[in-house]
């Protein structure tokens, strides 16, 4: 269920349509004056603008999580259920999935396997069919993708909350895809718990399902890892502080 406290605030998973550049210097493009209004709609509205519902996409993420984060083998704080809120730009707030002492991860687990393709293809040697690591860097997804962009400035905001709200000393950010194999499809059918929020996934038989084969060229988790850059912390806050400005104030 969506925290109350997204409603009208400025969210990490959309943050980044407020550093899409305008015409001139320091102004801002449409899409982020429709982002703010949006924001503004929902303080008059006084709840969300999106409808949320239990589609596959959202649960297949939720089922899928902390199986990810266990496989991963690191030291991660799951806390994608919390809402956190910036303490001093109350107007600022994000939902980070896992963290650990310095490292952010936001983790994407693509229910249809062609938004994994999509995410892999610029990865992997066309001739070799393996994954060129050297390649596998945020540059080339802010590039490549679509929502590179969009993943980027989303673990840029949420190392910035944690640092402000938990005090963390976050250096490095990570962007976590999964898919599984499957033979793993069991096991996150199992975490669902027979939950009838979850039944579109506990329900399914594996070919409505994405997974991989582990005989194929496809690791069930890739990661992209980069450093958290000072200087785009810094233009994040600053956006952020001006466009809080354009908010219509609570009543």
């Amino acid at each position: 269920m969506m925290s109350p406290l997204r409603n009208g605030n400025f969210t990490s998973s959309e943050i980044f349509r407020l550093m899409k550049p305008g015409k001139s210097k320091g102004s801002y493009s449409v899409d982020s004056q429709t982002y703010i209004n949006e924001c503004n709609w929902e303080r008059k509205a006084k709840r969300s603008i999106e409808v949320q519902s239990n589609a596959k996409p959202l649960t297949w993420g939720k089922c899928c999580e902390k199986i990810a984060f266990d496989k991963i083998g690191l030291d991660y704080t799951l806390m994608s259920d919390q809402t956190i809120q910036h303490p001093t730009i109350n107007f600022w707030v994000g939902s980070p999935d896992a963290h650990t002492l310095i490292k952010c991860g936001d983790l994407k687990c693509p229910q249809q396997l062609e938004s994994f393709r999509k995410m892999s293809d610029p990865f992997y040697d066309k001739d070799t069919g393996s994954l060129l690591y050297e390649a596998f860097t945020i540059e080339a997804l802010r590039k490549n993708h679509k929502d590179g962009d969009k993943f980027y400035w989303q673990v840029v905001s949420n190392s910035i909350l944690l640092r402000e709200v938990k005090g963390l000393n976050i250096t490095k950010g990570q962007i976590i895809i999964f898919v599984p194999y499957e033979d793993e499809l069991q096991e996150i059918k199992d975490s669902c718990d027979g939950s009838p929020d979850y039944y579109s996934i506990w329900a399914s038989s594996a070919d409505e399902l994405p997974y991989l084969n582990r005989d194929g060229d496809f690791k069930n988790i890739n990661i992209i890892e980069f450093d958290i850059m000072p200087r785009d912390v810094d233009a994040l806050t600053e956006r952020v502080k001006e466009a809080g400005e354009l908010l219509t104030p609570w009543k």
